[in-house]
């Protein structure tokens, strides 16, 4: 299984607990989106471009290979920048057909004010239509 990530990728430990929760039987690979999703201007805008530009984000997804993952189910790290899981949970959706298991790393949860350990989201078990 690859393991999709923005800011870091997981430690050795992380890892090793993602390939347990998940029953994996082989490691998994982790893969960086290229970050150059856009940064906001002075003013708070995004150069003339939606914040949550869905060809942006996707477009970024292909340079990452996603389509390696077409009709699988691929984690995605929580990226540092909340406002961006979103957008990438739905990317990840459009492009392989599921929506990603997130993983929410112990510093993650620190920094949001929910300490604990890491721990694993199934979106697609929770958006499954």
């Amino acid at each position: 299984m690859r393991v999709y990530y923005l800011d870091r990728e997981l430690t050795d430990e992380e890892a090793r607990f993602v390939e347990e929760a998940l029953e994996l039987t082989e490691p998994i690979g982790q893969i960086r989106i290229p970050h150059i999703l856009p940064a906001p201007d002075s003013d708070g805008g995004h150069r003339g471009r939606p914040l949550f530009d869905d060809e942006i984000v996707q477009n970024h997804l292909v340079k990452a290979g996603i389509f390696l993952d077409y009709g699988k189910q691929v984690c995605l790290v929580i990226p540092q920048d909340m406002h961006w899981y979103g957008a990438l949970t739905e990317a990840i959706f459009k492009k392989t057909g599921f929506y990603p298991y997130l993983v929410q790393t112990k510093d993650h949860r620190e920094r949001i004010n929910n300490p604990g350990e890491i721990r694993i989201i199934d979106m697609h078990g929770m958006m499954s239509r």
